[in-house]
């Protein structure tokens, strides 16, 4: 936990006048194992002991969180890992987002993004090159969480067979699903598309 000063006033602006009151605007940035409460408390009890008059308005701008390890985050290391060549280490030094706010609803949350030397300075930008390696990674991740999905539901029984369809199309699929299931299969083949177009 970190506390900053972001705004100072005291005085009217003479050289020569001791000012009676000073307006200062502070912040904290703290983690999930603290409590606003307590960080309140132990600014009124730091003040108090001093003997200070002083009027304190508080405002929650938003909870810090973390999330358990789980699937997203086995996901996302490995689509880096196989993108980048880069080993992943989970930090939560990074700053306040909307990940908060996600955290509420969802049960894992992972913020990556691309590396930003000038974020909230003029000119705030990224190198066109990292979207695309971020896109590579998104998408990694997203099939690597889709296969895991999967086998789970094979494994607790709610899939009795599955099967890519490649080259040979949906009748060689089909059949080679209902062989490794141990079903039959009915195909509709008024609500089937056809070939691709462009494909041999």
């Amino acid at each position: 936990t970190t506390w900053q000063i972001s705004n100072l006033h005291a005085g009217t602006g003479a050289n020569n006048v001791t000012p009676g009151s000073a307006e200062i605007l502070f912040n904290f940035r703290f983690a999930a194992s603290n409590a606003p409460e307590a960080l309140k408390a132990r600014v009124h009890a730091v003040l108090d002991r001093h003997g200070l008059d002083y009027d304190l308005a508080w405002t929650l701008g938003g909870k810090p969180y973390l999330t358990a390890r789980g699937a997203l985050v086995r996901a996302m290391s490995a689509a880096i890992r196989e993108t980048l060549d880069v080993e992943t280490a989970l930090s939560t030094s990074g700053g306040a987002s909307d990940g908060r706010f996600i955290a509420e609803v969802c049960p894992q949350v992972v913020e990556f993004g691309p590396v930003n030397a000038s974020i909230h300075k003029i000119n705030e930008c990224i190198e066109v090159a990292d979207i695309e390696r971020l896109s590579r990674c998104y998408q990694l991740t997203l099939e690597k969480l889709l296969l895991e999905a999967s086998l789970e539901l094979i494994r607790s029984g709610h899939i009795v067979a599955i099967q890519d369809m490649g080259a040979a199309g949906l009748t060689s699929s089909s059949a080679e699903m209902a062989e490794r299931g141990d079903v039959g299969v009915t195909i509709d083949t008024m609500k089937e598309t056809g070939r691709e177009t462009g494909r041999a």
